[in-house]
């Protein structure tokens, strides 16, 4: 069985190694004509005579046919009907058998013929002076040696044909002297207008804050919220039914409830719009524009990176959030931070030994950073102890009182202490309606008064919460028929700011492009350093595995070396893609953070997406791709050119990257990691199998092949190999039988047998960067997508 799988192996091999002067020939001959009775027996491989008996059959019986035997090309006749011949008796054993014949002219052909083509091993007659063999060039070999050890003329073979390689010449010299000139050329302009554009902002900036002065120190003005008749939810579920209140700045306002009850959503409403299906939010009279209004949000998670410290948090906000000419950030953030008792912990990283409570007030602080008119805080003490809650009260009671903010708190179940910090208190129902707001100083009078007092021993805001979840409607009535008893308005006078004193539109979304993305990646490369076991992991293992791989294959000129080629270069390509999904559990870790970031206006989402890929490939892809593929390539032996190498590591790093943005994409897909991996792992495995060296890329079914062009393995590998096996010659050694079979043949007959071709390596190149740019634009689509449907999670 295994003699047989060799044989075919063999013969495929030899009838490739004729398709470079095969393709440029045609057969005139119709096989089906030609009488090929007794083939088989003229053909086999036990005759002694079968050197001569096969050809002189074969001569015959295309003479009997009419052909004329001399101008034939029996080579491409040979490769055109080999399923006629094999048809009619031929075997594989007795190709092999002639093939091995010596190269001299049967008997049968004379008087000699004008010099057919040599067929299956057998030449012109032989001449008193053997022709020289002809030269190879230069840069085929690895050694640099200009002859031919073999001692073959190979042409006359089949197997190499020189005009099918590319031989370096001027003509490359200058391509290569002109690429580096407009590289460089490039780099140079692109350094001359940054420095242009510093010099340029340098300028403008003095100009740009006496112009915004009244920015720096803002004036004290009246400042209202109101909703008014706020229907939040869909025809299935209404999770929020007509509410009305107002807030006024200086105030801390409370909103109570129990789970459920839409406390959450009515901040989101206020903050962002969202799930608004009725009614109106406006501040001054003007419609909520969170691009247009300093509106702070501080949601429920800490929406904190780890690995910064306190300062840097605070810093990092304020650059992206104030007018990029303001020159006193690091005194504001200073100020912040020494206004909410962070001075202590200023340089500890947020991951490390922060309280509750000090994260808290960090994400306090790094929203104070700008000066909002209005914080909105999502249950600022859950999780925290009963200290640590009160303390987060009082830093909100202050800045209400002495900054003049409009602070509003969602609260699931606070203290009295706590309580009677709010100036005004929001009850929510089950039902997602207001049952009553007001000062928690007079809720004492109001359930004495309609007889709902609280038993011995429960709090105000825990008999509160009863209330709405049990005697909802009853309570509602006995409040209403109080109120109106009293004639107390609820409503607020609706407070409308002089145009001068409006903010202007730079004090959300200050930060420029540029500026927004400087930050995005000075933030990736922090954190990324910070964590050295990722960055340690992502260094050392490639290069430890580049140095095994290399050195435990060896790229010799043979059958085995080819093997080792295809199958270490697939290794390498495997290894690197499933290196690149540690690229999900990073952007999952901070995703929550990122999301709630660009909702809030921090910067726009494509600069984020773009400042972390190009963060992730040049800090933990680049270095550790170019040294692992360094020790790879060289260990192993592989072709000794610049080109050469520089194309394996092009269209390696091309890979690499294409890995990572199908990583990043798969990660804003799925909020999971575990299911995020799963996705991409199944993408990876079944585009490599179209890669063609698991499967034969010519063997797919009909319909399928057009796969092959979404691979990123189709690219690489193919690639690799194209560029790699232009060297020569090589020797085809197989074993059948008994017998030992060496044919020397040129790189394209082994790249024949798996579908690749040495013209495919410029393909390779357009075809993974068109697969990168597709990733990316899918990628910010997802993105785009995950932001706007970041309410729903």
């Amino acid at each position: 069985m295994m003699a047989s799988r060799v044989a075919w192996l063999v013969f495929f091999v030899l009838c490739s190694s004729r398709l470079a002067s095969a393709q440029s020939a045609s057969c005139p001959i119709d096989a089906k004509r030609i009488e090929l009775t007794g083939l088989g027996e003229a053909c086999a491989e036990t005759r002694s005579d079968v050197c001569e008996s096969c050809v002189c059959f074969l001569a015959e019986a295309i003479l009997d046919a009419g052909y004329d035997f001399a101008s034939l090309d029996l080579n491409a006749c040979a490769l055109e009907n080999i399923s006629v011949l094999l048809a009619n008796g031929a075997t594989i054993a007795g190709f092999l058998r002639v093939y091995a014949c010596p190269q001299t002219r049967p008997n049968c052909l004379s008087p000699p013929t004008p010099t057919p083509t040599p067929m299956m091993g057998l030449e012109s007659p032989p001449t008193s002076v053997s022709p020289p063999t002809p030269p190879i060039p230069t840069e085929w070999l690895r050694g640099g040696s200009n002859t031919n050890g073999s001692g073959v003329y190979l042409e006359a073979f089949g197997a190499i044909d020189p005009t099918n390689e590319t031989v370096a010449g001027d003509s490359g010299s200058k391509a290569q002297i002109a690429f580096g000139a407009g590289l460089g050329s490039a780099i140079a302009l692109f350094i001359l207008c940054g420095v242009l554009y510093h010099r340029y902002r340098m300028f403008v900036a003095p100009k740009l804050r006496m112009k915004y002065a009244h920015l720096l120190n803002p004036c004290q003005y009246p400042l209202s919220l109101e909703l008014r008749n706020c229907t939040c939810g869909n025809l299935e579920k209404l999770i929020l039914q007509d509410i009305n209140f107002c807030v006024r700045n200086g105030q801390l306002v409370g909103i109570l409830g129990p789970s459920g009850c839409g406390k959450t959503t009515l901040l989101n409403a206020i903050v962002h719009g969202d799930m608004v299906t009725k009614g109106s939010v406006t501040i001054c009279g003007e419609k909520v524009d969170v691009k247009r209004h300093r509106i702070a949000f501080v949601p429920q998670k800490n929406g904190l990176i780890h690995h910064l410290s306190v300062f840097e948090t605070i810093y990092f906000a304020a650059r992206l959030r104030l007018p990029w000419f303001f020159d006193d950030v690091k005194e504001r953030t200073n100020r912040v931070i020494h206004e909410l008792g962070l001075e202590n912990v200023a340089d500890a990283y947020i991951g490390a030994t922060l309280s509750g409570g000090e994260l808290r007030r960090t994400c306090i602080a790094a929203e104070l950073i700008c000066d909002p008119e209005i914080l909105i805080l999502d249950e600022p003490a859950s999780g925290l102890d009963a200290h640590a809650a009160k303390n987060v009260f009082s830093t909100l009671r202050n800045l209400a009182r002495d900054k003049e903010k409009a602070v509003v708190v969602s609260v699931h179940q606070p203290s009295r202490r706590i309580l009677m910090n709010f100036d005004v208190v929001l009850l929510l129902g089950p039902t997602g309606r207001m049952l009553w707001n007001g000062s928690p100083h007079d809720l004492d009078d109001i359930l004495s008064h309609i007889g709902m007092e609280p038993p011995l021993g429960v709090s105000t805001a825990e008999w509160l919460l009863d209330i709405a979840c049990e005697k909802e409607v009853q309570f509602l009535e006995k409040v209403t028929a109080y109120e109106k008893l009293r004639s107390t308005s609820k409503t607020c006078e609706t407070i409308v700011r002089p145009n001068l004193m409006i903010p202007v539109r730079e004090t959300v979304n200050a930060s420029s492009i540029i500026t927004q993305f400087h930050l995005l990646t000075w933030r990736s490369c922090i954190t990324a350093f910070r964590d050295r076991r990722v960055l340690i992991s992502h260094w050392i293992i490639p290069i430890l595995i580049g140095i095994l791989l290399g050195a435990l294959t060896q790229a010799s000129d043979d059958l085995e070396g080819f093997q080792n080629r295809m199958g270490a270069v697939f290794f390498l390509l495997t290894f690197f893609a499933l290196s690149a999904m540690t690229f999900i559990d990073i952007i999952n870790v901070e995703r929550p953070v990122i999301v709630q970031q660009i909702r809030s206006q921090y910067y726009h989402q494509e600069v984020y997406f773009i400042s972390k890929l190009l963060s992730d490939w040049f800090l933990l892809r680049v270095c550790p791709t170019v040294l692992s593929v360094s020790a790879f390539y060289f260990l192993m032996g592989l072709r000794d050119s610049f080109s050469a190498f520089m194309t394996f590591l092009g269209l390696v790093l091309l890979f690499v990257f294409v890995q990572s943005s199908t990583c990043a994409v798969m990660a804003f897909s799925s909020k999971s990691t575990a299911a995020a991996t799963l996705a991409n792992t199944v993408v990876l495995l079944t585009t490599a199998v179209f890669a063609g060296y698991l499967i034969n890329i010519k063997r797919l079914p009909t319909g399928s092949g057009w796969v092959a062009f979404f691979s990123p393995f189709f690219y690489a590998w193919g690639g690799c190999l194209a560029s790699e096996m232009k060297g020569g010659p090589y020797l085809f050694n197989a074993v059948f039988g008994s017998s030992s079979v060496e044919v020397p043949v040129s790189g394209q007959t082994y790249l024949n047998v798996i579908g690749v071709e040495f013209d495919d390596v410029e393909r390779n190149f357009i075809g993974i960067v068109l697969l990168l740019l597709g990733l990316i634009v899918i990628g910010l689509i997802t993105l785009r997508f995950r932001v706007k449907f970041a309410q729903r999670e």
